[in-house]
Order: C-alpha cells, then structure tokens, then sequence
C-alpha cells in the first residue's frame, strides 16, 4: 500500500467526532447505551435490523468445484457448528456492531478431539485437527485503545481494561 486510511488518530485513540461527548470511545459507548435504552425508535431501528439479519442462512461457499475446496468449506460450516455456542448465540453478539459500530470478538481454538468433560474442549469430531472452541463477545465498554502496527494503519487489536474480577 502506498496511500493511507486518513483516519486521526494518535497512537490508540481515534479522534473524528464533532460531539464531544463521542470523542472518547467509552464515553462513546456509554452514550449509544443509553440512546437505545432511552429512545423507542433507535431500539426498535436496531431490533429489526437484528432482526432481518437473524434470518439469512449462513452457509460457506467453496472457492470452486475443486474436491480440496469443496472440503475446506465444509470443514468451516463443521467448526462453526461443534462451538460450544450455537451459531445464533455467536450471531447475536457480534450483532451489537450495529449498536456500537463495532464488536470485538476473541476467537478460541480447540483440537478436536472428540468428545470431553469441558465443553470448551469437547468436539462432534475426532479428526485431530484444529477448530473453534468459541467466539466470545468483549464488551465495548472494556476498550480502552485499538492496537496499529508502528508507521501504518494496520489494526493488530485492542487494548482491553475491564472492570476488575474479585471472584
């Protein structure tokens, strides 16, 4: 790439709002809360867009008629039934992008190895091969900064400052 995304920001921190209170993303985020909490046509804008999206199938199409493709797009539409979350679950968490603009997502793998005491471990397959153990949703409000690679403008990930865990 030559060019570059024009996006300002500064190290981590995205500034392109007018309104001040959007400036600072968990203010941000804060704000959209209480926009669909407070406010009948921006839920309802939102839950029937869930809604409609809710319904397409979800399906992985092979790159081509090929055998090696056609395998490769079933072994996806396996993993991303032997979750331990159904399809719609993982769906509607990373359905909230449309609330907040985005949804992080942390993927985690699994080996599938059939049948375990864990859920987070247990598979349908026992192929030996690597698959999804889950998509978990991390809240928007924990997201204190995106990550860039030094000099570009390649998101590498998040910085994630969550409320403290005193279980």
């Amino acid at each position: 790439e030559i060019g570059r995304s024009g996006l300002y920001r500064i190290g981590g921190f995205i500034f392109y709002e007018l309104n001040e209170r959007l400036k600072r993303l968990r203010e941000r985020v804060v704000a959209f809360r209480e926009m669909l909490d407070m406010s009948g046509e921006v839920a309802g804008a939102i839950g029937t867009m869930k809604a409609l999206l809710r319904q397409a199938e979800a399906r992985t199409e092979p790159f081509s008629d090929k055998a090696e493709d056609r395998r490769r797009a079933e072994f996806v539409d396996e993993c991303l039934d032997d979750m331990d979350r159904s399809q719609s679950e993982n769906l509607t968490d990373i359905l909230t992008f449309l609330e907040f603009g985005f949804a992080p997502v942390e993927v985690t793998y699994k080996r599938r190895a059939g049948y375990q005491d864990d859920p987070m471990r247990s598979s349908r397959f026992s192929d030996g091969a690597v698959g999804w153990a889950r998509m978990a949703l991390r809240d928007q409000g924990s997201v204190f900064e995106w990550l860039y690679e030094p000099g570009s403008d390649r998101l590498l990930g998040l910085q994630q400052q969550p409320p403290p865990d005193w279980i």
